[in-house]
């Protein structure tokens, strides 16, 4: 289990890749994107960032419509779900 910093920095990934206009910024400068949305690209577990830097834009839209859709249909509270992954 991660720390509140890893929980926190991975949160803030998600919500960026949730949101399309922050996640194509993110696909081209992942750490500026990351400190510009008021996260600690550093706090992010490597392999979770060596992860999502590394997908196409492709990848990142879907598992971003991914996250979206299941927020949407009450399956998904993107923090609870992150400190069980974490």
């Amino acid at each position: 289990m991660g720390n509140g910093s890893d929980v926190d920095a991975v949160a803030k990934l998600d919500e960026i890749i949730r949101n399309r206009g922050t996640r194509q910024n993110f696909h081209k400068h992942p750490k500026r994107t990351m400190q510009d949305e008021g996260g600690d690209p550093n706090a992010v577990p490597r392999e979770v960032w060596d992860t999502v830097t590394h997908m196409s834009s492709a990848e990142l839209d879907a598992i971003g419509e991914l996250g979206v859709a299941l927020d949407h249909s009450g399956l998904l509270d993107g923090h609870l779900a992150w400190r069980h992954v974490v």
